[in-house]
């Protein structure tokens, strides 16, 4: 099963995450890192497992070091750079391909063709779809890569 973008990690959260290691040299310790966001080391997983899926950053032995990609980033590029990498990366990638061959596809009919593909977030269907939606909502209508119709709970790209 390919790597799951993290359904717990925020945008807002990553800026601030990126912004800070940074503004540190590009290179910091995990608890250096918790102390100087103001959050749980283990509220960050989520958003270093994003960092590593999108190629911002690398964690290793305790360290987060930006790449030269992460450190490249700034509030001018970063939606555009996220969106392009959104569409290589599980779920969006299979959710992108299925939203070319049809637009209009419910959140149900996605979660479907996912599974299809082997990919799952929970063996709940219902927790699935909520699952589903919330990371499409956060990441793939938040850097306009999707759009979300709430009354039909439908998706096209955007």
């Amino acid at each position: 099963m390919p790597n799951l973008f993290p359904v717990d990690a925020g945008i807002t959260q990553m800026r601030g995450a990126l912004k800070i290691v940074k503004d540190n040299g590009g290179s910091m310790g995990l608890a250096e890192l918790a102390d100087e966001a103001e959050e749980k080391i283990d509220d960050l997983f989520p958003v270093l497992d994003a960092c590593k899926l999108l190629k911002f950053a690398e964690v290793k032995d305790g360290k987060v070091q930006l790449t030269k990609e992460g450190m490249g980033l700034n509030l001018s590029n970063m939606q555009k750079v996220i969106k392009e990498k959104l569409a290589e990366i599980e779920p969006f990638k299979t959710v992108v391909v299925a939203l070319r061959v049809e637009n209009n596809v419910s959140t149900k009919k996605l979660l479907e063709v996912l599974g299809g593909s082997g990919i799952l977030f929970f063996s709940d269907q219902r927790k699935s779809e909520e699952a589903l939606r919330k990371i499409l909502l956060k990441w793939g209508v938040r850097v306009k890569l999707l759009y979300y119709d709430q009354e039909t709970d439908s998706w096209k790209l955007a």
